[in-house]
């Protein structure tokens, strides 16, 4: 009975604690953040960037598990400039071989809807974007001609019912392709050097009743915006 109270301090200092003794002094090498839950821990990872992200799996077993299990955050834009696009291809179809799903955020450049449009294609129709809630095709300047711009793959909207930011650029929206889409959780759209028709654009901007926050820049094919602004904060 006298080994009783030794026992419950053991039980509540659970599996992380470290006792210290007068040589181990020093806490700097405690892995606090490992001690997190493992939610917790995946949440931090799907805020990394992207290659970030991808090197916890380096740290131990258990990272490289959390990896697979956090929602993929894809951005090319944190990648580093490889030689090419090719290589550039490579390594984003080597993250969407070796993570599951689902995903938080893909990010891809625009000018890819045109030069690399078959693995566009591939990576939007993976099982690893089920469930994306942030769709990105944008770059700063595009070279087309405004008849050149264009149009994302049909594949592309396959996520409307949950995604809740949107942002296009340098790319056309045409009539056909959006007119008949449903936005229902969607909070933020940009559109950003893009063409769209002011009946196309009405239409979509109807389809987003969770809308609140709406970004329009150097676009083209409409003179005029119909905004309800409540709760928009356009």
């Amino acid at each position: 009975m006298e080994d009783a109270p030794a026992t419950k301090k053991k039980r509540l200092e659970g599996p992380c604690h470290k006792e210290s003794t007068p040589k181990e002094g020093n806490e700097d090498d405690v892995d606090h953040i490992s001690c997190l839950h493992n939610g917790i821990l995946g949440e931090i990872i799907s805020l990394l960037l992207t290659m970030d992200g991808v090197r916890t799996k380096c740290l131990s077993s258990k990272w490289s598990r959390l990896w697979l299990s956090a929602p993929l955050n894809f951005d090319s834009c944190d990648l580093q400039d490889p030689n090419d696009d090719k290589d550039l291809v490579s390594i984003i179809s080597s993250i969407f071989y070796a993570h599951p799903g689902p995903a938080r955020r893909f990010c891809i450049p625009a000018h890819y809807l045109c030069t690399n449009i078959d693995n566009v294609v591939t990576w939007l129709q993976s099982p690893t974007l089920n469930g994306l809630q942030e769709l990105e095709f944008h770059i700063p300047e595009v070279d087309f001609t405004l008849s050149l711009y264009p149009p994302p793959p049909a594949s592309i909207f396959r996520f409307s019912s949950t995604l809740r930011i949107v942002s296009f650029g340098g790319c056309r929206l045409p009539d056909v392709m959006v007119n008949q889409l449903q936005f229902p959780n969607l909070q933020q759209l940009t559109l950003f050097d893009a063409i769209i028709s002011e009946e196309t654009l009405h239409a979509m901007l109807d389809s987003c009743p969770a809308l609140e926050n709406l970004l329009m820049k150097y676009n083209e094919g409409f003179r005029c915006v119909r905004i309800f602004p409540d709760p928009l904060r356009a």
